[in-house]
């Protein structure tokens, strides 16, 4: 290569390194510095979005369980106040069999029987209050439906 090749290159090499950068890539840097900037408001919305889902299905199940337990406490207080009926009405039985049984030691047989017709009208309406309905199982409580989580357009109302 001759000298003269050598001193062409060189001044152009001269020109080229003086420039500013080219107005492409300029252009490309603030197209890339904008995506960025889409990028980072995509991802605040994205966390902002996940975070009020997550809000909200905390609600739903919380709901939820809330309803589930008044429901439980619910058929508890039914069961208690069933239990109270039966042991009174046992303790009422176990009252007329005692005072039966006074009688029966107490009395001459003719008072007794009189006793014993006396109190059958009593004892027939204390038979009848202990026919309480044919006790039902509890119902189970149970999860009916689905909670689902989506994204973008599967958005259904």
């Amino acid at each position: 290569h001759s000298s003269h090749d050598v001193a062409g290159l060189m001044e152009k090499y001269r020109g080229v390194a003086g420039q500013k950068p080219m107005a492409e890539v300029e252009r490309a840097r603030a197209r890339l510095s904008r995506k960025l900037v889409e990028l980072d408001g995509a991802i605040a919305a994205v966390q902002e979005n996940g975070q009020q889902a997550e809000a909200r299905v905390y609600s739903i199940l919380e709901s939820a369980v809330q309803r589930g337990v008044a429901l439980a406490e619910g058929r508890i207080q039914q069961y208690l106040a069933d239990q109270q009926e039966l042991k009174r009405q046992l303790e009422e039985g176990d009252w007329m069999a005692e005072v039966l049984q006074e009688f029966k030691q107490d009395l001459s047989p003719h008072e007794f029987l009189e006793a014993w017709i006396r109190s059958s009208r009593i004892r027939e309406e204390v038979a009848k209050m202990s026919e309480l309905p044919p006790h039902q199982p509890p119902p189970e409580l149970a999860v009916v439906g689905d909670l689902t989580v989506v994204a973008g357009g599967a958005f259904t109302s």
